[in-house]
Protein backbone atom coordinates (compact mmCIF):
# COMPACT_ATOMS: atom_id res chain seq x y z
CA UNK A 1 0.00 0.00 0.00
CA UNK A 2 1.88 3.32 -0.93
CA UNK A 3 1.33 6.56 1.48
CA UNK A 4 3.30 9.16 2.26
CA UNK A 5 5.63 7.12 4.84
CA UNK A 6 6.59 4.14 2.09
CA UNK A 7 10.61 4.01 2.35
CA UNK A 8 12.74 5.13 -0.62
CA UNK A 9 15.06 2.45 -1.34
CA UNK A 10 16.49 3.54 -4.11
CA UNK A 11 16.91 6.91 -5.88
CA UNK A 12 17.73 7.54 -9.66
CA UNK A 13 18.07 10.32 -12.38
CA UNK A 14 16.21 10.38 -15.54
CA UNK A 15 18.41 10.66 -18.66
CA UNK A 16 16.16 12.01 -20.72
CA UNK A 17 15.11 15.15 -18.46
CA UNK A 18 17.86 15.29 -15.84
CA UNK A 19 15.29 15.07 -13.04
CA UNK A 20 15.97 12.96 -10.12
CA UNK A 21 12.60 9.59 -8.76
CA UNK A 22 12.40 8.02 -6.12
CA UNK A 23 11.59 3.65 -6.35
CA UNK A 24 9.47 2.87 -3.04
CA UNK A 25 9.20 -0.42 -1.21
CA UNK A 26 5.42 -0.56 -2.51
CA UNK A 27 6.99 0.11 -6.26
CA UNK A 28 9.31 -3.06 -5.64
CA UNK A 29 6.53 -5.04 -4.46
CA UNK A 30 4.55 -4.20 -7.77
CA UNK A 31 7.34 -5.14 -10.02
CA UNK A 32 8.11 -8.32 -8.15
CA UNK A 33 4.04 -8.89 -8.51
CA UNK A 34 4.07 -8.38 -12.29
CA UNK A 35 6.70 -10.58 -13.45
CA UNK A 36 5.96 -13.21 -15.45
CA UNK A 37 7.29 -16.74 -15.30
CA UNK A 38 8.02 -18.66 -18.41
CA UNK A 39 9.31 -22.07 -18.81
CA UNK A 40 9.91 -22.20 -15.12
CA UNK A 41 11.65 -19.23 -14.44
CA UNK A 42 10.32 -15.76 -13.20
CA UNK A 43 11.85 -13.11 -15.16
CA UNK A 44 12.25 -10.00 -13.05
CA UNK A 45 10.94 -6.77 -14.10
CA UNK A 46 13.70 -4.24 -13.23
CA UNK A 47 13.41 -1.07 -12.02
CA UNK A 48 12.11 1.61 -14.96
CA UNK A 49 15.23 4.02 -16.00
CA UNK A 50 13.11 7.03 -16.84
CA UNK A 51 11.53 9.37 -14.98
CA UNK A 52 7.51 8.73 -14.70
CA UNK A 53 7.06 11.97 -16.70
CA UNK A 54 8.94 10.70 -19.31
CA UNK A 55 7.50 7.14 -19.09
CA UNK A 56 3.89 8.93 -19.82
CA UNK A 57 5.79 11.27 -22.85
CA UNK A 58 7.21 7.75 -23.83
CA UNK A 59 3.57 6.12 -24.20
CA UNK A 60 1.61 9.32 -25.10
CA UNK A 61 4.13 9.88 -27.99
CA UNK A 62 2.09 6.48 -29.70
CA UNK A 63 -1.29 7.66 -29.63
CA UNK A 64 -2.82 10.14 -32.68
CA UNK A 65 -6.26 10.67 -31.23
CA UNK A 66 -7.22 14.00 -33.65
CA UNK A 67 -5.28 14.27 -36.75
CA UNK A 68 -7.08 13.19 -39.79
CA UNK A 69 -5.71 12.79 -43.25
CA UNK A 70 -6.74 12.05 -46.79
CA UNK A 71 -4.28 8.75 -48.31
CA UNK A 72 -4.58 5.97 -50.29
CA UNK A 73 -5.78 2.49 -49.09
CA UNK A 74 -2.29 0.16 -49.74
CA UNK A 75 -5.36 -2.79 -50.25
CA UNK A 76 -7.86 -1.17 -52.28
CA UNK A 77 -6.18 2.13 -54.07
CA UNK A 78 -9.31 3.92 -52.89
CA UNK A 79 -8.61 7.50 -51.05
CA UNK A 80 -9.80 6.58 -47.05
CA UNK A 81 -9.79 8.89 -44.43
CA UNK A 82 -6.85 8.22 -42.03
CA UNK A 83 -4.57 8.73 -38.91
CA UNK A 84 -1.61 8.02 -41.16
CA UNK A 85 -0.58 10.58 -43.11
CA UNK A 86 0.71 10.23 -46.60
CA UNK A 87 4.26 10.50 -45.82
CA UNK A 88 4.18 7.69 -43.16
CA UNK A 89 6.34 4.88 -44.58
CA UNK A 90 3.34 1.96 -43.48
CA UNK A 91 0.74 0.01 -45.07
CA UNK A 92 -2.32 1.69 -43.87
CA UNK A 93 -5.82 -0.02 -44.97
CA UNK A 94 -9.39 1.12 -44.89
CA UNK A 95 -11.25 -0.19 -41.50
CA UNK A 96 -13.82 -2.21 -43.41
CA UNK A 97 -10.72 -4.62 -44.98
CA UNK A 98 -8.82 -4.12 -41.80
CA UNK A 99 -11.66 -5.74 -40.06
CA UNK A 100 -12.20 -8.73 -42.68
CA UNK A 101 -11.77 -12.04 -42.72
CA UNK A 102 -10.19 -11.39 -45.88
CA UNK A 103 -6.54 -11.60 -44.19
CA UNK A 104 -4.72 -13.20 -41.18
CA UNK A 105 -2.32 -11.71 -39.03
CA UNK A 106 -0.34 -14.46 -39.20
CA UNK A 107 0.43 -14.47 -42.79
CA UNK A 108 3.12 -11.84 -41.50
CA UNK A 109 4.97 -14.35 -39.30
CA UNK A 110 8.75 -14.82 -38.60
CA UNK A 111 11.19 -16.19 -36.45
CA UNK A 112 12.74 -14.19 -33.58
CA UNK A 113 16.70 -13.15 -34.71
CA UNK A 114 18.79 -13.34 -32.09
CA UNK A 115 21.39 -10.92 -33.82
CA UNK A 116 19.18 -7.68 -33.68
CA UNK A 117 17.44 -5.73 -30.91
CA UNK A 118 13.44 -6.35 -30.40
CA UNK A 119 13.22 -2.35 -31.47
CA UNK A 120 14.97 -3.43 -34.88
CA UNK A 121 12.96 -6.41 -35.43
CA UNK A 122 9.63 -5.18 -34.22
CA UNK A 123 9.90 -1.85 -36.82
CA UNK A 124 10.19 -4.45 -39.51
CA UNK A 125 7.09 -6.09 -38.75
CA UNK A 126 4.86 -2.92 -38.18
CA UNK A 127 6.04 -1.26 -41.55
CA UNK A 128 5.24 -4.55 -42.63
CA UNK A 129 1.87 -5.50 -41.05
CA UNK A 130 -1.16 -3.15 -42.53
CA UNK A 131 -1.92 -0.59 -40.10
CA UNK A 132 -5.67 0.42 -39.38
CA UNK A 133 -6.56 3.72 -41.18
CA UNK A 134 -9.07 4.58 -38.30
CA UNK A 135 -10.50 2.80 -35.43
CA UNK A 136 -14.52 2.90 -35.54
CA UNK A 137 -16.44 0.13 -35.57
CA UNK A 138 -19.84 -0.08 -35.91
CA UNK A 139 -20.86 3.04 -36.45
CA UNK A 140 -22.96 5.70 -38.75
CA UNK A 141 -22.48 8.81 -40.57
CA UNK A 142 -19.63 9.46 -38.34
CA UNK A 143 -16.97 9.10 -40.56
CA UNK A 144 -14.83 11.94 -38.93
CA UNK A 145 -13.93 10.01 -36.14
CA UNK A 146 -11.12 7.63 -34.02
CA UNK A 147 -10.80 5.72 -31.59
CA UNK A 148 -14.71 5.36 -31.15
CA UNK A 149 -17.49 2.37 -31.77
CA UNK A 150 -21.17 2.75 -31.81
CA UNK A 151 -21.34 5.92 -32.83
CA UNK A 152 -24.89 7.83 -34.76
CA UNK A 153 -24.25 11.15 -36.66
CA UNK A 154 -21.01 12.34 -34.56
CA UNK A 155 -18.16 14.31 -35.92
CA UNK A 156 -14.28 15.62 -35.26
CA UNK A 157 -14.99 13.81 -31.95
CA UNK A 158 -12.49 11.09 -30.23
CA UNK A 159 -12.28 8.48 -27.85
CA UNK A 160 -16.10 7.23 -26.96
CA UNK A 161 -18.32 4.82 -27.48
CA UNK A 162 -22.43 4.35 -27.51
CA UNK A 163 -22.92 7.67 -28.20
CA UNK A 164 -24.49 10.28 -30.82
CA UNK A 165 -24.89 13.45 -32.27
CA UNK A 166 -22.17 14.16 -30.47
CA UNK A 167 -19.01 17.04 -31.72
CA UNK A 168 -15.58 18.74 -31.77
CA UNK A 169 -15.76 16.51 -28.33
CA UNK A 170 -13.13 13.59 -26.79
CA UNK A 171 -14.24 10.82 -24.52
CA UNK A 172 -17.77 9.95 -24.42
CA UNK A 173 -19.72 7.22 -22.97
CA UNK A 174 -23.13 6.36 -23.36
CA UNK A 175 -24.08 10.15 -23.79
CA UNK A 176 -26.20 12.17 -26.21
CA UNK A 177 -26.32 15.91 -28.04
CA UNK A 178 -22.25 16.99 -26.57
CA UNK A 179 -20.30 19.89 -27.91
CA UNK A 180 -16.80 21.09 -27.13
CA UNK A 181 -16.51 18.68 -24.06
CA UNK A 182 -13.98 16.18 -22.77
CA UNK A 183 -14.98 13.01 -20.73
CA UNK A 184 -18.20 12.81 -20.16
CA UNK A 185 -20.47 9.81 -19.03
CA UNK A 186 -23.65 9.43 -19.43
CA UNK A 187 -25.03 12.52 -19.66
CA UNK A 188 -26.60 14.80 -22.62
CA UNK A 189 -26.80 18.27 -23.42
CA UNK A 190 -23.54 18.87 -22.54
CA UNK A 191 -21.64 22.09 -23.79
CA UNK A 192 -18.15 23.48 -23.72
CA UNK A 193 -17.55 21.25 -20.29
CA UNK A 194 -14.82 18.15 -18.90
CA UNK A 195 -15.40 15.36 -16.57
CA UNK A 196 -19.48 15.55 -16.34
CA UNK A 197 -21.01 12.41 -15.13
CA UNK A 198 -24.96 11.55 -15.22
CA UNK A 199 -25.70 15.09 -15.77
CA UNK A 200 -27.99 17.01 -17.92
CA UNK A 201 -27.64 20.38 -19.22
CA UNK A 202 -24.55 21.67 -18.28
CA UNK A 203 -22.75 24.66 -19.95
CA UNK A 204 -19.12 25.81 -19.10
CA UNK A 205 -18.49 23.54 -16.25
CA UNK A 206 -16.39 20.74 -14.90
CA UNK A 207 -16.28 17.82 -12.52
CA UNK A 208 -20.44 17.94 -12.33
CA UNK A 209 -21.84 14.69 -11.31
CA UNK A 210 -26.03 13.90 -11.07
CA UNK A 211 -26.36 17.42 -11.73
CA UNK A 212 -28.69 19.40 -14.44
CA UNK A 213 -29.64 23.28 -15.89
CA UNK A 214 -25.88 24.29 -14.17
CA UNK A 215 -23.81 26.52 -15.74
CA UNK A 216 -20.54 28.17 -15.32
CA UNK A 217 -19.82 25.58 -12.44
CA UNK A 218 -17.13 23.85 -10.91
CA UNK A 219 -17.03 20.77 -8.82
CA UNK A 220 -20.28 20.11 -7.94
CA UNK A 221 -23.20 17.02 -6.98
CA UNK A 222 -27.00 16.22 -7.03
CA UNK A 223 -27.37 20.09 -8.41
CA UNK A 224 -29.55 21.95 -10.32
CA UNK A 225 -30.31 25.30 -11.81
CA UNK A 226 -27.26 26.77 -10.65
CA UNK A 227 -24.92 29.35 -11.89
CA UNK A 228 -21.54 30.16 -11.27
CA UNK A 229 -21.17 27.81 -8.17
CA UNK A 230 -18.56 25.22 -6.74
CA UNK A 231 -18.21 22.74 -4.10
CA UNK A 232 -22.10 22.90 -3.53
CA UNK A 233 -23.96 19.51 -3.04
CA UNK A 234 -27.68 18.98 -3.08
CA UNK A 235 -28.85 22.49 -3.96
CA UNK A 236 -31.18 24.07 -6.31
CA UNK A 237 -31.54 27.59 -7.79
CA UNK A 238 -28.18 28.90 -6.84
CA UNK A 239 -26.08 31.94 -8.08
CA UNK A 240 -22.43 32.45 -6.61
CA UNK A 241 -22.85 29.57 -4.06
CA UNK A 242 -25.87 32.26 -2.46
CA UNK A 243 -29.53 30.67 -2.27
CA UNK A 244 -31.97 31.84 -4.01
CA UNK A 245 -35.87 31.46 -4.52
CA UNK A 246 -37.22 30.13 -8.10
CA UNK A 247 -38.27 33.43 -8.69
CA UNK A 248 -35.57 35.45 -7.44
CA UNK A 249 -33.13 32.80 -9.94
CA UNK A 250 -35.46 32.71 -12.66
CA UNK A 251 -35.01 36.82 -12.81
CA UNK A 252 -32.00 36.78 -12.32
CA UNK A 253 -31.30 33.77 -15.36
CA UNK A 254 -33.25 35.83 -17.52
CA UNK A 255 -30.66 38.82 -17.49
CA UNK A 256 -27.67 36.66 -17.59
CA UNK A 257 -25.58 37.27 -20.08
CA UNK A 258 -24.30 34.12 -21.30
CA UNK A 259 -20.32 34.31 -23.29
CA UNK A 260 -20.08 30.32 -22.56
CA UNK A 261 -16.01 30.47 -21.90
CA UNK A 262 -14.71 28.14 -19.24
CA UNK A 263 -13.28 29.44 -16.15
CA UNK A 264 -9.81 27.87 -15.23
CA UNK A 265 -9.64 25.72 -11.86
CA UNK A 266 -6.77 24.57 -10.61
CA UNK A 267 -9.08 22.70 -7.41
CA UNK A 268 -8.21 18.94 -6.59
CA UNK A 269 -11.15 16.58 -5.76
CA UNK A 270 -11.49 14.04 -2.95
CA UNK A 271 -14.66 12.25 -3.46
CA UNK A 272 -14.42 8.98 -1.40
CA UNK A 273 -10.98 8.18 -2.07
CA UNK A 274 -9.32 6.14 0.44
CA UNK A 275 -4.93 6.66 0.48
CA UNK A 276 -4.64 8.08 -2.53
CA UNK A 277 -2.24 11.06 -4.32
CA UNK A 278 -4.02 12.22 -6.68
CA UNK A 279 -5.26 15.39 -8.66
CA UNK A 280 -8.89 15.23 -9.70
CA UNK A 281 -9.40 11.70 -8.85
CA UNK A 282 -12.75 10.01 -6.81
CA UNK A 283 -13.76 6.78 -5.71
CA UNK A 284 -10.30 5.57 -5.99
CA UNK A 285 -8.21 3.26 -3.19
CA UNK A 286 -4.27 2.98 -2.65
CA UNK A 287 -3.30 5.02 -5.66
CA UNK A 288 0.15 6.48 -6.02
CA UNK A 289 0.76 9.71 -8.74
CA UNK A 290 -3.21 8.93 -10.47
CA UNK A 291 -4.54 12.00 -12.29
CA UNK A 292 -7.82 12.44 -14.20
CA UNK A 293 -10.71 10.36 -13.44
CA UNK A 294 -11.19 7.19 -11.05
CA UNK A 295 -12.93 4.18 -9.67
CA UNK A 296 -9.47 2.43 -9.18
CA UNK A 297 -7.58 0.45 -6.80
CA UNK A 298 -3.83 -0.06 -6.35
CA UNK A 299 -2.41 1.85 -9.42
CA UNK A 300 0.41 4.46 -9.93
CA UNK A 301 2.07 6.67 -12.14
CA UNK A 302 -0.93 6.51 -14.46
CA UNK A 303 -3.50 9.16 -16.46
CA UNK A 304 -6.70 8.93 -17.83
CA UNK A 305 -7.72 5.88 -16.52
CA UNK A 306 -10.85 4.23 -15.39
CA UNK A 307 -12.19 1.26 -13.73
CA UNK A 308 -8.10 0.01 -13.58
CA UNK A 309 -6.90 -2.30 -10.48
CA UNK A 310 -3.41 -3.22 -9.47
CA UNK A 311 -1.46 -1.50 -12.49
CA UNK A 312 1.77 1.30 -13.24
CA UNK A 313 2.44 3.21 -15.85
CA UNK A 314 -0.84 3.33 -18.17
CA UNK A 315 -2.66 5.62 -20.33
CA UNK A 316 -6.25 5.53 -21.44
CA UNK A 317 -6.99 2.03 -20.00
CA UNK A 318 -10.11 1.37 -18.77
CA UNK A 319 -13.07 -1.04 -18.03
CA UNK A 320 -12.35 -4.20 -16.02
CA UNK A 321 -8.69 -4.09 -16.91
CA UNK A 322 -6.05 -5.15 -14.44
CA UNK A 323 -2.36 -6.00 -13.94
CA UNK A 324 -0.61 -3.46 -16.33
CA UNK A 325 2.50 -2.36 -16.76
CA UNK A 326 3.48 0.50 -19.01
CA UNK A 327 0.33 0.38 -21.59
CA UNK A 328 -1.34 2.69 -23.64
CA UNK A 329 -4.75 2.07 -24.38
CA UNK A 330 -5.91 -1.17 -23.50
CA UNK A 331 -9.24 -2.22 -22.35
CA UNK A 332 -10.82 -5.14 -20.89
CA UNK A 333 -7.20 -6.83 -20.22
CA UNK A 334 -5.83 -8.82 -17.90
CA UNK A 335 -1.96 -9.20 -17.09
CA UNK A 336 -0.08 -7.25 -20.17
CA UNK A 337 3.61 -5.67 -20.32
CA UNK A 338 4.53 -2.94 -22.89
CA UNK A 339 0.91 -2.98 -24.96
CA UNK A 340 -0.08 -0.58 -27.58
CA UNK A 341 -3.62 -0.45 -28.27
CA UNK A 342 -4.84 -4.23 -26.96
CA UNK A 343 -8.75 -4.32 -26.50
CA UNK A 344 -11.55 -6.91 -25.61
CA UNK A 345 -10.97 -9.53 -24.16
CA UNK A 346 -7.63 -10.43 -23.44
CA UNK A 347 -4.92 -11.59 -21.37
CA UNK A 348 -1.11 -12.42 -21.04
CA UNK A 349 -0.39 -10.42 -23.94
CA UNK A 350 3.50 -9.10 -23.91
CA UNK A 351 4.85 -5.95 -26.08
CA UNK A 352 2.10 -6.05 -28.78
CA UNK A 353 0.30 -3.31 -30.89
CA UNK A 354 -3.34 -3.28 -31.94
CA UNK A 355 -4.19 -6.68 -31.60
CA UNK A 356 -8.42 -7.07 -30.69
CA UNK A 357 -10.75 -9.74 -29.40
CA UNK A 358 -9.81 -12.98 -27.50
CA UNK A 359 -5.84 -12.81 -27.73
CA UNK A 360 -4.47 -14.43 -24.89
CA UNK A 361 -0.52 -15.19 -24.42
CA UNK A 362 0.95 -13.30 -27.46
CA UNK A 363 4.41 -12.00 -27.75
CA UNK A 364 5.51 -9.61 -29.97
CA UNK A 365 2.98 -9.54 -31.64
CA UNK A 366 0.73 -7.33 -34.78
CA UNK A 367 -2.89 -7.27 -35.68
CA UNK A 368 -3.99 -10.10 -34.19
CA UNK A 369 -7.05 -11.14 -33.74
CA UNK A 370 -8.88 -14.41 -31.50
CA UNK A 371 -5.59 -15.85 -31.21
CA UNK A 372 -3.07 -17.46 -28.55
CA UNK A 373 0.57 -18.56 -27.97
CA UNK A 374 2.29 -16.49 -30.59
CA UNK A 375 5.26 -14.49 -31.09
CA UNK A 376 6.26 -12.38 -33.61
CA UNK A 377 2.52 -12.84 -35.42
CA UNK A 378 3.60 -16.74 -35.74
CA UNK A 379 2.07 -19.67 -34.21
CA UNK A 380 3.27 -21.87 -31.10
CA UNK A 381 2.16 -24.84 -29.16
CA UNK A 382 2.25 -24.34 -25.22
CA UNK A 383 5.33 -25.73 -24.82
CA UNK A 384 7.21 -24.12 -27.46
CA UNK A 385 5.50 -21.04 -26.95
CA UNK A 386 6.56 -21.02 -23.45
CA UNK A 387 10.82 -22.12 -24.07
CA UNK A 388 10.81 -19.52 -26.89
CA UNK A 389 9.71 -16.74 -24.89
CA UNK A 390 12.00 -17.25 -22.31
CA UNK A 391 14.64 -17.30 -24.65
CA UNK A 392 13.72 -13.87 -26.11
CA UNK A 393 13.03 -12.09 -22.87
CA UNK A 394 16.92 -13.10 -21.86
CA UNK A 395 17.85 -11.66 -25.02
CA UNK A 396 15.89 -8.42 -24.09
CA UNK A 397 17.08 -8.10 -20.61
CA UNK A 398 21.02 -8.21 -22.30
CA UNK A 399 19.67 -5.68 -24.89
CA UNK A 400 17.91 -3.40 -21.61
CA UNK A 401 14.98 -3.95 -23.53
CA UNK A 402 13.14 -5.64 -21.23
CA UNK A 403 10.27 -4.00 -18.65
CA UNK A 404 10.53 -0.70 -21.03
CA UNK A 405 8.16 0.91 -23.26
CA UNK A 406 8.51 0.50 -26.95
CA UNK A 407 11.05 2.73 -28.02
CA UNK A 408 10.11 6.07 -29.26
CA UNK A 409 11.50 5.35 -32.48
CA UNK A 410 9.03 2.87 -33.52
CA UNK A 411 5.58 5.30 -32.87
CA UNK A 412 4.08 4.98 -36.06
CA UNK A 413 3.53 9.00 -35.99
CA UNK A 414 5.72 11.94 -35.80
CA UNK A 415 5.83 13.47 -31.74
CA UNK A 416 4.12 16.99 -33.01
CA UNK A 417 0.68 15.03 -33.62
CA UNK A 418 0.95 13.06 -30.95
CA UNK A 419 -1.09 13.43 -27.54
CA UNK A 420 2.70 14.29 -26.18
CA UNK A 421 2.80 16.98 -27.76
CA UNK A 422 -0.20 18.18 -25.74
CA UNK A 423 0.93 17.57 -22.70
CA UNK A 424 4.61 17.99 -23.31
CA UNK A 425 4.81 20.99 -25.68
CA UNK A 426 8.13 20.63 -27.36
CA UNK A 427 10.19 22.39 -30.33
CA UNK A 428 11.39 20.79 -33.38
CA UNK A 429 14.80 20.45 -31.56
CA UNK A 430 13.76 19.02 -28.41
CA UNK A 431 11.65 16.36 -30.28
CA UNK A 432 14.41 14.87 -31.98
CA UNK A 433 17.18 15.49 -29.05
CA UNK A 434 14.90 13.11 -27.41
CA UNK A 435 14.61 10.47 -29.53
CA UNK A 436 11.38 11.03 -30.81
CA UNK A 437 10.53 11.87 -34.88
CA UNK A 438 8.76 14.90 -35.94
CA UNK A 439 7.78 16.02 -39.48
CA UNK A 440 6.76 19.28 -41.00
CA UNK A 441 3.81 17.61 -43.13
CA UNK A 442 0.49 20.01 -43.20
CA UNK A 443 -2.41 18.98 -44.14
CA UNK A 444 -3.21 20.89 -47.41
CA UNK A 445 -4.89 24.48 -46.34
CA UNK A 446 -8.74 23.81 -47.77
CA UNK A 447 -10.17 26.60 -50.59
CA UNK A 448 -13.54 28.08 -50.53
CA UNK A 449 -14.53 30.72 -52.29
CA UNK A 450 -17.19 32.35 -49.64
CA UNK A 451 -15.76 32.98 -46.19
CA UNK A 452 -16.48 35.28 -43.36
CA UNK A 453 -14.52 36.50 -40.98
CA UNK A 454 -14.96 35.38 -37.10
CA UNK A 455 -15.94 38.98 -36.28
CA UNK A 456 -18.48 39.47 -38.88
CA UNK A 457 -20.41 36.69 -37.14
CA UNK A 458 -23.82 38.20 -35.59
CA UNK A 459 -23.41 38.06 -31.66
CA UNK A 460 -26.48 36.37 -31.44
CA UNK A 461 -27.58 33.16 -32.73
CA UNK A 462 -31.03 34.49 -33.60
CA UNK A 463 -29.27 36.34 -36.28
CA UNK A 464 -27.89 34.28 -38.12
CA UNK A 465 -29.22 33.20 -41.39
CA UNK A 466 -28.85 29.15 -42.52
CA UNK A 467 -26.71 30.12 -45.35
CA UNK A 468 -23.84 30.09 -42.76
CA UNK A 469 -23.72 26.42 -43.43
CA UNK A 470 -22.36 27.97 -47.13
CA UNK A 471 -19.58 29.63 -45.53
CA UNK A 472 -15.79 29.23 -44.31
CA UNK A 473 -15.06 30.68 -41.32
CA UNK A 474 -11.88 32.02 -40.51
CA UNK A 475 -10.73 31.64 -36.89
CA UNK A 476 -9.94 34.89 -35.04
CA UNK A 477 -7.17 33.14 -33.51
CA UNK A 478 -5.28 31.23 -36.00
CA UNK A 479 -7.24 32.53 -39.36
CA UNK A 480 -7.80 28.42 -40.02
CA UNK A 481 -11.13 27.72 -41.93
CA UNK A 482 -13.81 25.66 -40.25
CA UNK A 483 -17.34 24.94 -41.29
CA UNK A 484 -20.39 25.01 -39.28
CA UNK A 485 -22.56 21.10 -39.44
CA UNK A 486 -26.04 21.09 -39.92
CA UNK A 487 -26.83 19.16 -36.56
CA UNK A 488 -24.23 21.85 -35.00
CA UNK A 489 -26.51 24.86 -35.99
CA UNK A 490 -29.28 23.07 -34.79
CA UNK A 491 -27.83 22.12 -31.19
CA UNK A 492 -26.90 25.99 -31.00
CA UNK A 493 -30.09 27.25 -31.74
CA UNK A 494 -31.74 24.91 -29.53
CA UNK A 495 -29.41 26.21 -26.53
CA UNK A 496 -29.44 29.69 -27.88
CA UNK A 497 -25.64 29.87 -27.72
CA UNK A 498 -23.54 31.63 -30.63
CA UNK A 499 -21.52 30.00 -33.36
CA UNK A 500 -18.08 29.36 -32.42
CA UNK A 501 -15.32 31.83 -33.22
CA UNK A 502 -12.28 30.00 -33.18
CA UNK A 503 -11.40 26.70 -35.10
CA UNK A 504 -11.94 23.45 -33.37
CA UNK A 505 -8.31 22.35 -32.70
CA UNK A 506 -7.98 25.89 -30.80
CA UNK A 507 -11.05 25.42 -28.67
CA UNK A 508 -9.54 21.52 -28.02
CA UNK A 509 -6.14 23.24 -26.67
CA UNK A 510 -7.79 26.36 -24.61
CA UNK A 511 -9.88 22.90 -23.57
CA UNK A 512 -6.44 21.38 -22.44
CA UNK A 513 -4.95 24.32 -20.73
CA UNK A 514 -7.95 24.72 -18.16
CA UNK A 515 -7.96 20.63 -17.28
CA UNK A 516 -4.51 21.44 -15.57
Amino acid sequence: MSNNNDPIVQTKTCPISGNEFSITQWDLDFYNKISPTFAGQKFQIPTPTRSPDERQRRRLGFRNERNLYRRTCDASGKQIISIYSPDKPYKVYDQKIWWSDSRDGLDYGREFDFGKTFTEQFGELMRDVPRLALQIKQSENSEYTNLSIWLKDCYLSFGSEYWRNYMYSTFAFHSSDIVDSYWVFNSEHIFNSFYIEKCNTIFSSSLMQDCSYCYYCDDCIWCSMCIECNWLQNKSYCYQNKQLSKEEFDRMRSKYVKQWTMQNSNRSINRQNENVVWKRVYDSKNCNQLTWWGYCEDVSYSSLVYKLKDSYDCNHSWFDTALLLESESVVNTNYGISLNFVWWPAHNIYYSDYCYWNNSNLFWCIWLRNKQYCIFNKQYTKEEYEKTVAQIITHMQETGEWGEFFDPSLSPFWYNETVAQEYYPSTKTEITQNGYKRSDYEVPTPVSDKVIQAQDLPESIEELQDDILHFAIACEVTGKLFRIQPQELAFYRKHNIPVPRKHPDQRHLERLALRK
